[in-house]
């Protein structure tokens, strides 16, 4: 679905499933890359696939905040209904780094590391 239907029945979406971090060699556009997608090793690093957070929550649950690799990428794309940005803000700090995992948190209520949920009343 796009991102707007999935607005529809979330409040906040990470749009991608998966990513990768491509090696310089692939060019400005990655292009001749993306047909060797499939054949990357899963990881975090240069080359390796990772799945992003919306993908590792929505298949793991609280389960994923007890894990990086299970929770996966946090950042890179984020879309919110407006009346989530209006009420909550836009959290402008930590722009250099960190930034997307302070969202997460905030979207999702987890905090401290990640391994205790905060109650939301």
């Amino acid at each position: 679905p796009e991102t707007a239907e999935l607005l529809d029945r979330y409040a906040v979406v990470q749009p991608f499933g998966w990513m990768t971090y491509l090696p310089a060699s692939a060019g400005a556009d990655g292009a001749g890359y993306v047909p060797q997608l499939s054949l990357l090793p899963l990881g975090m690093g240069v080359g390796g696939v990772y799945h992003s957070a919306g993908l590792g929550i929505s298949s793991f649950g609280d389960m994923a905040f007890r894990s990086n690799f299970l929770l996966g990428h946090p950042g890179f794309a984020w879309a919110a209904r407006r009346e989530v940005i209006t009420a909550a803000g836009f959290f402008d700090r930590s722009i250099v780094g960190g930034g997307d995992r302070i969202m997460l948190n905030a979207f999702t209520g987890h905090y401290g590391g990640g391994r205790k949920k905060v109650s939301r009343e």
